[in-house]
């Protein structure tokens, strides 16, 4: 009797595991077409507006990161004592560009924003506009002015593949700033942002990076958030596309490379997040918990605050 339910778990067990695998796999096969037909993108946009309008407002702990995110920029601009704007560096700057339309009302700030293609959504970029700047007139605004508009309020929309070509046009920058964008960025990619950031940071320059260390696929049900270590370095690769590629970095491997370009944490600001979800450290691949604590993979996301 007990050789039979212990056999059923294993059974449930392979099934889960299964339907795990089966569910990943086909997001990773969606993702990996989206590097060929540019209108699956575009689906795949338009899904994710539609669902975004249906979807029930409820506590979001990233928005709360975005609200002390911005805080912390302000602090920063009020306590400068330079006459000039000071310099803004974004990479990763989405769709809605709803974190550079809020920064914009600090004021003595100029925001570069920069991301490899141009995904913008221009209803959703005028609409927060409309919402959130309305010291100006923006009733006449479309696509066709919003870039001028943009900046007029000292938003520049900037789109490249590499980043060093940028570097020759961009000024000396003082705040360097990232949210969720990091950990689809492979390892050696970030190490070129980093190197050439060295050439471009003012001597006081800040940098405020938010990384989630989650894998991303874990808004599909069952999906747990550590679920892409459960396969091996071999397997991930297949199951990693391009268009949305997730380099598995931690904490710590973050550190030594921000640390391996001159960059110090505050320890102060830096913030580790925590994640209350249930970790079974069993189910993952040995080649990651022979390189990571239980602890470091119950930190799920950390706010870095570099000098």
């Amino acid at each position: 009797m007990l050789l039979f339910y212990n056999l059923s778990k294993i059974n449930i067990l392979v099934f889960n595991n299964f339907k795990k695998d089966f569910f990943v796999f086909s997001y990773a096969s969606v993702y990996w077409l989206c590097n060929y037909f540019d209108f699956i993108r575009k689906i795949l946009r338009l899904i994710n507006i539609l669902k975004s309008k249906n979807k029930k407002k409820k506590y979001n702990p990233v928005n709360l990161r975005r609200k002390e995110n911005f805080d912390i920029v302000k602090n920063i601009v009020n306590k400068s004592k330079s006459v000039k704007p000071l310099n803004l560096l974004e990479i990763g700057a989405g769709k809605t560009l709803i974190d550079p339309i809020k920064r914009s009302q600090i004021g003595n700030l100029n925001q570069y924003v920069i991301d490899i293609e141009n995904q913008l959504s221009y209803k959703e970029v005028i609409y927060n506009l409309k919402k959130y700047r309305k010291d100006k007139d923006t009733s006449s605004l479309n696509k066709k002015n919003l870039k001028s508009f943009l900046e007029h309020i000292g938003i520049f929309y900037l789109v490249s593949q590499k980043f060093e070509d940028l570097v020759p046009i961009l000024p000396e920058i003082n705040i360097f700033y990232s949210i969720n964008t990091f950990e689809h960025i492979p390892s050696e990619d970030i190490k070129k942002i980093f190197q050439n950031f060295k050439l471009m940071r003012s001597k006081d320059a800040i940098s405020l990076h938010l990384i989630d260390f989650s894998d991303h696929y874990s808004s599909i049900p069952g999906v747990s958030e550590w679920n892409f270590y459960r396969y091996g370095n071999l397997s991930w690769k297949f199951l990693n596309p391009p268009y949305f590629y997730q380099n598995r970095l931690r904490h710590n491997d973050y550190l030594r490379i921000f640390k391996s370009y001159g960059l110090e944490i505050d320890p102060l600001l830096t913030r580790k997040f925590y994640s209350n979800d249930t970790l079974n450290i069993k189910t993952l691949n040995k080649e990651i918990t022979d390189s990571y604590s239980f602890k470091d993979l119950k930190n799920t996301a950390t706010r870095f605050i570099l000098r």
